[in-house]
């Protein structure tokens, strides 16, 4: 890792050391999960739910920059919200998100 960071460009560097230093709040994530699953959840898990966090937003974030890239806007501009909707729509489309199967009203027999 350390052999690559040599060859970012300032801007590359930037863009990596917020990366590292950004963090998802844990009292909101606690929050979050208690409110979806009615569990109350340890620190440990805690901490394993804020790192799949990280890297759920790192690789949403890739995407939109991905989109951006090829809609011809320059590396150094900002991705829009139309960026991150996209690749959020391309992450959904692909099989990439848990999405709970809506519960049917009425089942049929024998199934």
């Amino acid at each position: 890792m350390a052999e690559m960071l040599r060859y970012f460009t300032p801007e590359q560097m930037d863009r990596y050391e917020c990366y590292r230093r950004s963090s998802l709040p844990k009292p909101v994530l606690r929050r979050v999960f208690q409110a979806v699953t009615g569990t109350i959840l340890n620190p440990n898990g805690l901490i394993v739910l804020a790192a799949v966090g990280k890297l759920f937003v790192g690789e949403l974030v890739e995407l939109a920059r991905q989109i951006a890239d090829d809609e011809g806007v320059d590396d150094l501009t900002e991705i829009k919200p139309a960026h991150v909707r996209e690749a959020h729509r391309r992450m959904e489309n692909g099989g990439l998100l848990f999405r709970p199967r809506k519960k049917t009203l009425f089942r049929k027999r024998g199934a």
